[in-house]
C-alpha cells in the first residue's frame, strides 16, 4: 500500500468510527518523548520566552523550558512555617519571647506595654533556610556551566496569595489560631497591613541578591472571586474563600450601587502590597517586574471578573507600581474563544506595560454549553468531586459527551488520558492552540514568557482533561497541539519572508530565470501561512517552504546577502561590522522592497566602498579581505546598473 492509500485509508477509517459511535475512537498511536524532536523555547526564540511552571531541573524542564517558576517555595508558608496554627513558628515563638519580656518589665505603663505588644504583633520573622533559598543556589551553580543563552531564570511566585499555602495564624493576633473561622481572634487590618510591608520588605532583603536569576515577582496572585467579581473573602463556603477579604471585608458596602467602592475599600492591601514590592526592591538594589496574576477558569464567565481586576489594578498602575498583568492561561478549547482572549489582553495592557501567560494549560475535555445565558450569572454548586473546575451553574462550558467524571461510573485518569488521545479531540486542541500562538505572537512586543503548567496530561494543574501538549498515556507522547505549537513561529516567519519580497510589478527588474524561482517558491510558501499542523512533517514542509523562499529572495539581492555574510566573518570589531553591514542592509531594501529605488542603492555601496577603504586605511583590515569585499561590492554596482 503507498502512502498516501495508506493515509487515505485511515482517514476513512476514522471517519466512520466518529459517525458509527459518535466520535468515541481508538487512540492516535505516537512516539513517546522525543529529545529529537525539536525544543520549545529554541522554536521561540526569536520571538518570547518559553517556560514551565514547575520544576526547573527534569530532562523534559531542561530541553524544553528556559525560565521556572517554584509553585509553592515562594509562598508564604515556605518562608515563615506551618501549621495553620502557628505553634512552633519563628513569629509565634518571637511575639511570646517579646510579650514575657514586656510584661516582666515593670518600669513600662500599661498603655506601653499595649504599645509594644502590638508592635511585637506586627513583626513578621521568616524561616531561618528555607527551601527556596536551596533551590535558587542550585541555578545559580548550574548557570556558571553553561552559556548565558542556556541559563535558568524564576519567576518569583508569589508574595500575596489566599488559601492553604498562606497559614491562619498570619492572620490572627499572636500569631495564633485557634481552628474555628468564627471564634479566631482575627487581626485587625491596621495590623495586617504592618505585618505585610514587614513580610514583604524582609522577601525583597532576602533575595535581592539572586537578582541574576528571578527576573521577576508575582506581587499578589488570585485576589478577585470568580463569579463576584470583588476581593476574596469568607462569606460564602462555595465561593473561593480569602484570608485577606476576611480581614478588609466592608459589609457596609455590600447594597447595590456600592460595588465601585467596596472593590477599592477591599483591595487596599492589594495597593499597599504593589506599593511595598516597588520601594524596597527598589532600595535593595533590585531591578525585577512587578505582576499582578490571576486565572479565569475556562468554565466560567469572563466577566464580572475581567472588568473588576482591571479596576482594581488602574490606581496601582498610576502610582508606577506594577509592570506587569499575568494571565495564567486556564484554557479549553470550548472558552475562552480567541476573541475573548485578545480583549482581556487589550484590557490588561492599559493597566501594564507587559503580560505573560504564567501557568498555561488547554483543557480538551469541554464543549460549549448550548443553555449558557451570559445575562445571568454563574453559580457555585458546592460539587467538589472535580476540585474547583464542575462547580459551576450556568456556566459557557460543560463536559464534553463521553468524558466522565473521576472515579464516577468507572471513569479513571487512564481512561481520561486515552480519550485525550483521540484523534479529533488532538485535533480541535491543535488548532486552539495554533490560534491562541498566532494571537501571542501578534503581541510579541509586549508578550514576555509562556510558561506550561507541568509536562503532561496527566501531570499539570487540569490533569486527567487532556489539557498539556503530551499525553498522560505510556510514555508521555507529543500530541498533535505540540506540533501546532511549534509550527506558529515558523508559520509566522514564512508570512514576514513573505511580506518583504519584491511583489509581483517589480517582475521585470530581475533576470526571468531568477524571478520564476522566487515566484515558484512564494507560490509553494503562501498557503502554509495558515495551514494546519498536525505533525512533524507538517512544520518541516514550513521550514523548508521558508528555507527555499529565502534562498529564492537572496538569489535576487545580487549578492549582497553573500557579502553580509563576508564581512561578518572578518576581525573587525562588532561597531565596524554593524556600520557595514547597516549600508548593505539600506541597499538590499531599495532593491527589495522598494524596487525603484536603483540609483539610490549605488549610492549606499559607494558608500560602502568608502568605508571599507577607510578602514583599510585604518589597518582594520587586512589586504585580502580589502581587495574581496571591494571587488565583490563593485560586482554588485554592475549587476545593479544591469536591471
Amino acid at each position: 500500500m503507498t502512502k498516501n492509500k495508506r493515509k487515505l485509508s485511515l482517514a476513512l477509517a476514522i471517519g466512520l468510527c466518529l459517525s458509527l459511535f459518535g466520535g468515541l475512537c481508538s487512540p492516535v498511536n505516537v512516539s513517546a518523548y522525543d529529545y529529537n524532536l525539536p525544543s520549545l523555547w529554541q522554536e521561540y526564540e526569536d520571538y518570547f520566552i518559553i517556560g514551565t511552571f514547575g520544576g526547573w531541573n527534569s530532562q523534559h524542564s531542561m530541553y524544553h523550558y528556559r525560565y521556572s517558576s517554584f509553585p509553592n517555595d515562594l509562598k508564604l508558608v515556605g518562608q515563615i512555617g506551618s501549621p495553620d496554627s502557628g505553634i512552633n513558628t519563628p513569629s509565634r515563638n518571637e511575639y511570646n519571647r517579646r510579650v514575657a519580656e514586656i510584661n516582666a518589665d515593670t518600669s513600662l505603663s500599661d498603655a506601653d506595654k499595649a504599645r509594644l505588644i502590638e508592635e511585637a504583633n506586627r513583626n513578621v520573622v521568616l524561616l531561618a533556610n528555607p527551601n527556596s533559598i536551596r533551590m535558587l543556589d542550585q541555578i545559580r551553580e548550574y548557570n556558571k556551566t553553561v552559556p548565558e543563552r542556556d541559563q535558568k531564570k524564576i519567576r518569583a511566585h508569589v508574595l500575596v496569595w489566599h488559601g492553604g499555602q498562606q497559614p491562619m495564624y498570619f492572620f490572627c493576633n499572636g500569631f495564633n489560631y485557634n481552628g474555628n473561622k468564627i471564634t479566631a481572634d482575627w487581626a485587625s487590618p491596621e495590623t495586617m497591613l504592618a505585618r505585610l510591608e514587614s513580610y514583604i520588605q524582609q522577601m525583597m532583603e532576602r533575595y535581592a541578591p539572586y537578582n541574576d536569576i528571578i527576573y521577576s515577582w508575582d506581587v499578589v496572585n488570585e485576589g478577585l472571586d470568580d463569579y463576584t467579581g470583588q476581593v476574596r473573602n469568607m462569606d460564602d463556603p462555595l465561593t473561593q474563600s480569602g484570608q485577606w477579604g476576611n480581614i478588609f471585608r466592608r459589609t457596609d458596602l455590600d447594597d447595590p450601587g456600592k460595588e465601585d467602592q467596596r472593590l477599592y475599600e477591599e483591595s487596599v492591601y492589594i495597593r499597599k502590597a504593589f506599593e511595598f514590592a516597588r520601594k524596597y526592591s527598589d532600595q535593595y538594589g533590585a531591578d525585577w517586574t512587578l505582576y499582578y496574576n490571576d486565572f479565569q477558569d475556562s468554565n466560567k464567565p469572563y466577566e464580572p471578573k475581567m472588568s473588576q481586576t482591571i479596576k482594581m489594578l488602574k490606581p496601582i498602575y498610576e502610582a508606577g507600581n506594577i509592570d506587569g498583568y499575568g494571565m495564567q492561561g486556564r484554557l479549553a478549547t470550548a472558552y475562552p474563544s480567541i476573541d475573548l482572549l485578545r480583549q482581556q489582553i487589550e484590557l490588561g495592557l492599559t493597566v501594564a506595560d507587559e503580560f505573560s501567560f504564567t501557568e498555561t494549560d488547554i483543557r480538551s475535555d469541554f464543549k460549549p454549553n448550548p443553555d449558557w445565558d451570559p445575562t445571568k450569572p454563574a453559580e457555585p454548586t458546592g460539587d467538589t468531586l472535580e476540585t474547583n473546575t464542575y462547580d459551576v451553574k450556568n456556566g459557557p462550558a460543560i463536559r464534553r459527551d463521553g468524558w466522565g467524571r473521576m472515579n464516577q461510573d468507572g471513569w479513571t485518569a487512564q481512561k481520561a488520558s486515552e480519550m485525550a488521545m483521540r484523534e479529533d479531540i488532538q485535533r480541535e486542541q491543535a488548532d486552539y492552540t495554533a490560534d491562541l500562538m498566532d494571537l501571542l505572537i501578534e503581541y510579541k512586543d509586549k508578550f514576555v514568557v509562556m510558561q506550561w503548567d507541568g509536562s503532561s496530561d496527566s501531570n499539570t494543574f487540569n490533569r486527567s482533561k487532556g489539557a498539556h501538549l503530551w499525553g498522560g498515556v505510556a510514555g508521555n507522547p507529543e500530541k498533535m497541539s505540540y506540533f501546532a505549537f511549534i509550527g506558529a513561529p515558523n508559520r509566522d516567519k514564512l508570512k514576514n519572508a513573505l511580506e518583504s519580497g519584491p511583489t509581483d510589478d517589480m517582475a521585470g527588474k530581475y533576470p526571468a530565470q531568477k524571478w520564476a524561482a522566487y515566484q515558484e517558491a512564494r507560490d509553494v510558501a503562501e498557503p502554509l501561512v495558515t495551514k494546519r499542523i498536525y505533525d512533524m512533517d507538517g512544520v518541516n514542509a514550513v521550514k523548508e517552504a521558508l528555507t527555499n523562499l529565502n534562498n529564492a529572495i537572496d538569489t535576487l539581492d545580487l549578492g549582497i546577502k553573500i557579502l553580509k555574510d563576508y564581512v561578518e566573518s572578518t576581525d573587525l570589531n562588532n561597531g565596524n561590522k554593524n556600520a557595514l553591514t547597516v549600508k548593505l542592509d539600506q541597499a538590499l531594501n531599495l532593491l527589495i522592497k522598494k524596487g525603484d529605488k536603483k540609483d539610490e542603492a549605488i549610492d549606499v555601496m559607494n558608500g560602502f566602498v568608502v568605508q571599507v577603504n577607510s578602514l583599510a586605511g585604518a589597518g582594520k583590515l587586512t589586504e585580502e579581505e580589502t581587495a574581496k569585499l571591494i571587488k565583490t561590492a563593485e560586482e554588485i554596482i554592475s549587476n545593479i546598473n544591469k536591471l
